[in-house]
């Protein structure tokens, strides 16, 4: 397929994109190379000045150019090349925003998506209105427990990680229900598998019963997962989400064919209502994140381990050779010294320490090697537009599906601050999800609530062991320790500023976490409360509500179990522990792309 033949593209075609990826799906796509200090300059420059209204209308304006070339070389120190680099960008950027839906962007972050100018007063009037009646019922279900959620202010409204999906555990129906009122009917037949392998046959059963409407080949098997992951990951105890169907339709409408887990189809029909029409909100974003996914881009400033020293620059290793072989160390030593964790992995320092008897003060040594900045910055490569077609491939007519869970932080002058999260990835990698979609229904008298991006790095991209932190000054890579205590490298890309009405869509090879929030305004209460869609990878289908009859004491039945709540309850820390373990710090829910070197 030409560049040219890709502009003219308006369908998302499942056959091109398995073309493309011939080994692996969307869910697996990522920017394999971090980005160097020059590039994450020439991203800030660029959001800066797309931060400004009627930013495309201005590009030709040469005083408005004059005044932001200004503003970007006093703040971002940036050079003539960069500026260059950056305007030609934007006009690229102009392109995408005079092709999309009005008001989305592409924010301050590769890949991620966002919208601000949605108007629809309405919908958000509607969304609140019906997102309140479940508040409500929490706040009563809830009320008087004391817990560190509480405390915080956090509620999980909906949470995936109640009555996940449990192996040799939860109910299979023998037929797909209709609608999500169709699974309160305890008349529908069941069964319940005994094994792994009467599940697989199960699960095989019903899909050569389905209908194939949709569905493109063997990638849209229903039992591909279960075959491929379950019985390597799930053959002792844990669960996953179970997602819910969502028929986009050709006219851009949503259509939720089955139950939201853990939100009641009849008690909350007009929340399902209003969800739908969310969904179909963040729709335009989503086909943006995905088209981006599909064509990534280039570069803009390459890291080159030939050029970063000047010729005859004393590299850090070299001063550990000589403290080695016992040669006398020059005085200026201290200035190009690598910190100890640059070199926790080959004993460098541990053993110069021991057989030499030198005593190196490490932080003094990493401080003047950060000043000292001996490596020569790269300059930004030729910009020149990815074959990304400027308008998004459409999803529409495709059946998605989605974990959805909701959640608020309420903050009073007694409790006025939320701590910082925790870094996480979402999923486990049976459960597929390739992009999150974001809609901030409520957000008042919060200071500056934000959503912050980093992105792994695998040390297999170090090119030499000798170049690692010379790689990592140069990128601005930091190092952390995983649940598992080894040594792992992370890149902090930026952040989204969180408006009330923002909708934010964004590829899952991210990691995010929320900064601490605060009242702006601490005599009055505040919030910020959303909604998440965890949408799985198109290429996929996995079992899901369609499927899976509810498992919530009382949902089909008059009497609710206490044995059977606290059991539920002993699942869900279960499960969650289990992702936590797989998504805390660096570690990629993607087994092949986990950064420490296993």
């Amino acid at each position: 397929m030409s560049s040219s033949d890709e502009f003219c593209i308006d369908k998302l075609c499942i056959d091109e994109i398995n073309q493309m990826f011939p080994t692996k799906a969307l869910y697996e796509t990522h920017y394999f190379q971090p980005k160097t200090r020059v590039e994450m300059r020439m991203i800030k420059a660029s959001a800066l000045i797309r931060s400004a209204p009627e930013w495309a209308e201005q590009l030709n304006d040469e005083s408005k150019r004059q005044e932001w070339t200004t503003q970007v070389k006093d703040d971002l120190k940036l050079t003539d090349m960069e500026v260059v680099y950056v305007f030609r960008e934007l006009k690229y950027y102009a392109r995408l925003k005079a092709n999309g839906v009005d008001g989305e962007e592409l924010a301050a972050i590769d890949g991620v998506w966002i919208n601000n100018a949605t108007s629809d007063s309405d919908l958000a009037d509607e969304f609140k209105n019906n997102a309140a009646v479940l508040e409500n019922d929490f706040a009563q279900v809830h009320s008087g427990e004391a817990s560190a959620a509480s405390s915080t202010g956090f509620r999980a409204l909906v949470d995936p990680f109640m009555y996940p999906l449990m192996t040799k555990e939860s109910l299979i129906l023998t037929k797909p229900i209709g609608s999500p009122e169709d699974a309160l009917n305890p008349e529908l037949p069941r069964v319940k598998p005994e094994s792994l392998e009467d599940w697989h046959k199960t699960i095989n059963d019903i899909n050569e019963h389905k209908s194939n409407n949709g569905y493109i080949g063997d990638k849209r098997k229903l039992p591909r997962v279960i075959r491929q992951y379950l019985s390597g990951l799930l053959h002792e105890f844990y669960g996953c989400w179970l997602p819910t169907n969502f028929d986009v339709c050709e006219d851009g409408t949503v259509t939720i064919r089955s139950y939201i887990n853990n939100l009641h189809p009849t008690r909350y029909a007009a929340l399902y209502q209003t969800i739908s029409k969310v969904f179909a909100k963040l729709m335009p974003l989503l086909e943006q994140v995905a088209t981006d996914m599909i064509h990534l881009r280039a570069s803009r400033a390459v890291f080159n381990r030939d050029e970063l020293f000047a010729p005859g620059m004393l590299k850090p290793y070299a001063i550990a050779e000589m403290v080695r072989q016992g040669v006398p160390l020059p005085e200026e030593y201290h200035k190009f010294v690598a910190n100890s964790d640059a070199y926790a992995y080959e004993r460098s320092w541990h053993d110069i320490n021991i057989v030499k008897g030198v005593e190196l003060d490490m932080t003094e040594l990493e401080n003047a090697y950060k000043e000292a900045e001996v490596y020569t910055e790269p300059a930004p490569q030729h910009f020149c537009p990815s074959n990304r077609p400027i308008k998004p491939y459409s999803m529409r007519g495709l059946p998605l599906q989605a974990s959805v869970e909701m959640s608020s932080i309420n903050l009073t002058p007694e409790n006025p601050t939320h701590p910082e999260g925790e870094w996480q990835a979402v999923g486990r990698p049976e459960e597929r999800v390739f992009a999150v979609g974001l809609y901030f229904y409520d957000v008042e008298n919060i200071a500056s609530p934000k959503l912050k991006f980093r992105d792994p790095v695998s040390r297999s991209l170090f090119y030499d062991p000798n170049d690692f932190y010379d790689f990592c000054a140069s990128h601005d890579i930091v190092s952390v320790l995983d649940p598992y205590h080894s040594c792992v490298y992370t890149q902090e890309v930026g952040e989204v500023e969180i408006k009330n009405g923002s909708y934010v869509c964004y590829p899952n090879y991210y990691q995010t976490k929320m900064p601490l929030f605060e009242l702006a305004d601490p005599t009055r209460p505040g919030h910020v409360k959303y909604i998440a869609f965890n949408i799985v990878d198109p290429m996929y289908k996995l079992v899901s509500t369609e499927l899976v009859p509810p498992q919530q004491p009382g949902w089909t039945d008059a009497t609710s179990s206490p044995e059977a709540t606290a059991e539920a309850i002993k699942n869900m820390e279960r499960l969650k522990s289990s992702h936590f373990r797989s998504s805390r710090d660096e570690s990629r829910f993607r087994p092949k792309l986990h950064t420490g070197d296993y």
